[in-house]
């Protein structure tokens, strides 16, 4: 934890012992009652040298964040890291102080609807990515992410069992864009520095996240009502430039390539009428007009195109078009016919277009 947080030891120890963790606080009662509930399973972490060391490493996180507030969750939080340095509560106090700022960023402000439903959002967009089953089953019945998956968040995955966690998601993520999990209040934003050009930082662990630099080509953040209206998630052009392997020119530039091994095979849907198509597509991409497209069933309309379109059933298959509402809706339609990896292309064509990578047929003679 302390590689993952980036925790320079300093003067830990120091901070932590300056921190009054005696005074009684508003907050107090809700620790008291959380902690005898957390991880009564483990011998450690249930004694009460392991309730008292729990009471102090909280209360020392409340009292110095002042600007955040206790969840229910943050017991379950604080306890790997308690659990890996139960004799040395300052450690414990340290790595989850630099754990939170840096993979749950403002997940503990007082009103955190805007981060949570941004989460919760592209966790059910993710679920219609890769098993629209799944979402078709849940949508219908009515069982939102808001339902059961908060406290998956907030405690960071912490009560369920981790290696199969992560086991089943780097198989996940390996068919995902990266840019299809984007979100616009996932990390802090870079420190600032101070009037004498002293950048703020605490003294043992770093506020700045690696962060990709942000290109013309990257994704854009949308009003929350906006990424909530569409079912499946959106990739960014340097998403879609890297998975074409395609080589931009001009200003741009080019992602770095991946090997091919870890490249999943992909289809361009462009859903313009075929006038704008022939005037510039992107290379490889298959033209299946949304105006034509679904029968008045819902079913795809049989076209030149249609047998292609299922045979990349399980590819990840990118909608691109000119009109975002358009775009959303095509997407939802093969989510409804149980396509996965289906997503979107943010900015749509117009977004390409200035990378000069659309092809243009020649001129007949």
């Amino acid at each position: 934890y302390q590689l993952l947080t980036g925790i320079f030891l300093g003067a830990i120890h120091a901070k932590y012992d300056a921190i009054d963790k005696d005074t009684p606080i508003p907050t107090d009662r809700q620790i008291e009652v959380d902690i005898p509930r957390c991880h009564q399973y483990d011998e450690l972490l249930s004694s009460p040298e392991g309730h008292a060391k729990f009471r102090r490493v909280l209360k020392a996180w409340v009292v110095s964040h002042p600007d955040l507030v206790y969840w229910q969750g943050l017991d379950s939080l604080c306890a790997p890291f308690l659990y890996l340095n139960f004799n040395n509560e300052a450690l414990a106090y340290a790595c989850m102080s630099a754990f939170i700022p840096k993979y749950l960023y403002n997940f503990f402000l007082k009103d955190n609807s805007h981060v949570i439903q941004e989460y919760l959002t592209v966790f059910s967009q993710m679920i219609a990515f890769h098993d629209p089953e799944l979402s078709n089953h849940l949508n219908e019945i009515g069982f939102i992410p808001d339902l059961y998956a908060i406290p998956w968040f907030l405690t960071m995955f912490t009560q369920i069992d981790i290696e199969r966690c992560v086991r089943e998601s780097i198989n996940l993520f390996c068919w995902t864009p990266k840019s299809a999990t984007y979100r616009q209040h996932a990390q802090p934003p870079k420190p600032t520095s101070d009037s004498s050009g002293i950048r703020s930082s605490t003294p043992y662990f770093p506020t700045e996240c690696p962060d990709p630099p942000k290109t013309d080509l990257s994704r854009e953040s949308i009003p929350l009502n906006d990424l909530k209206s569409e079912v499946s998630p959106r990739i960014s052009a340097e998403d879609l430039i890297d998975l074409c392997e395609l080589t931009v020119t001009g200003h741009f530039k080019t992602p770095p390539k991946k090997t091919k091994s870890s490249k999943p095979k992909l289809l361009v849907v462009d859903i313009r009428n075929s006038e704008d198509f022939v005037r510039g597509h992107i290379s490889g991409s298959i033209n299946i007009p949304f105006s034509t497209a679904f029968t008045a069933e819902g079913e795809l309309s049989q076209g030149p195109y249609t047998a292609m379109l299922q045979s990349f059933r399980g590819k990840v298959i990118v909608i691109v078009g000119n009109v975002a509402k358009h775009t959303a809706e095509f997407a939802a339609h093969l989510v409804k016919m149980k396509y996965p990896r289906i997503c979107i292309l943010d900015g749509g064509i117009n977004k390409i277009k200035p990378t000069g990578l659309l092809t243009v047929p020649s001129p007949q003679i």
